[in-house]
């Protein structure tokens, strides 16, 4: 019997070979092909690493609802690069309040924002960047009565 490939989750994520390590963190190898011109980690490889990372927090609490046809995107994102960054990198991601209380605000209003932190660093563990995601999670409209 032939294996089923398996389909990344964030297809993309996986192209850009960041590698989830769990719910909460992600890790970027070292790879030449994720460097710029200067030879530092590209700040497009660092987005995709901590929106990666954001992802996994997201999922690792609401995934069930997710499940449920309840659908997550990603409304806003702010990154600060801190100093350069080169080799392994790691994200790890939280979210930022309790989530029963984004979850208590989803159940009430069939929608909700919240945010989510996400600190990367290198091997060193010297933060090179920080990232702040606001996700939003939203039940599908109910079509109109007849």
């Amino acid at each position: 019997m032939t294996e089923t490939p398996r389909r990344p989750l964030v297809p993309f994520a996986d192209h850009a070979r960041v590698e989830r390590l769990d719910a909460c963190r992600t890790r970027l190898p070292d790879a030449p092909e994720l460097t710029n011109h200067i030879g530092s980690v590209h700040a497009g490889a660092l987005f995709t690493l901590a929106e990666t990372a954001s992802g996994g927090a997201m999922m690792a609490s609401f995934g069930q609802a997710v499940g449920e046809g309840v659908r997550p995107l990603v409304r806003k994102s702010e990154i600060r690069y801190l100093r350069v960054a080169r080799g392994e990198l790691i994200a790890t991601a939280r979210i930022v309040e309790p989530p029963a209380a984004i979850a208590d605000r989803l159940a009430a209003d069939g929608r909700t924002d919240f945010e989510v932190a996400v600190v990367l660093a290198d091997a060193d563990g010297q933060v090179v960047a920080e990232m702040d995601v606001t996700w939003n999670l939203a039940r599908p409209r109910q079509p109109a009565a007849a």
